[in-house]
């Protein structure tokens, strides 16, 4: 009876930041009948492709989805606690995805969910400066990747939604 109301079309997911403890739950929590992908840079068992979202192998294996619908569920951060200067925040959360989100440029990207971080919201505030510390830093690169982010997805005519998670331990 409710039959044409389903959607039957199988979807492909990519989880970028997938070793993380958010992707964790999310992968447990996805339709089987969808192909799910997780790439990050250190291995879980929800990687199936450990490479970095800027590089030559993310590019190569996207073209596997010339044709088809993809979503992207994005995690991918910088995951430094203590320590870390702000232009490894900047090269991580803002340069990685301008890259990351060319890459996709060429492909059917229907829907983007964007994992932020409550820090973004504090990021509005402060102005990007090298001479950050490491908290300031993380907050103001968060809220620029949430920035260019927004636009691609502006640009490009796709749906995005955007999720602040509190902290996550």
């Amino acid at each position: 009876m409710y039959s044409n109301l389903e959607n039957k079309t199988k979807k492909n997911i990519l989880i970028t930041g997938s070793s993380g403890y958010v992707a964790s739950g999310i992968f447990s929590n996805l339709n089987q009948k969808d192909e799910t992908y997780g790439i990050d840079l250190l291995y879980s068992k929800n990687t199936h492709l450990q490479a970095d979202i800027q590089s030559t192998r993310f590019k190569s294996f996207l073209t596997r989805f010339h044709d088809d619908e993809i979503i992207i569920i994005n995690l991918a951060a910088a995951r430094f606690d203590f320590g870390a200067v702000a232009h490894d925040y900047y090269k991580l959360n803002v340069d990685c995805h301008n890259f990351f989100l060319q890459h996709l440029s060429k492909y059917n990207v229907k829907k983007f969910v964007h994992i932020s971080s409550v820090a973004a919201l504090d990021g509005r505030s402060i102005p990007y400066s090298d001479k950050l510390n490491c908290d300031d830093a993380y907050r103001s690169t968060k809220y620029l990747q949430e920035v260019i982010v927004q636009k691609w997805c502006d640009e490009n005519k796709i749906e995005l939604i955007i999720l602040y998670p509190s902290a996550i331990f």
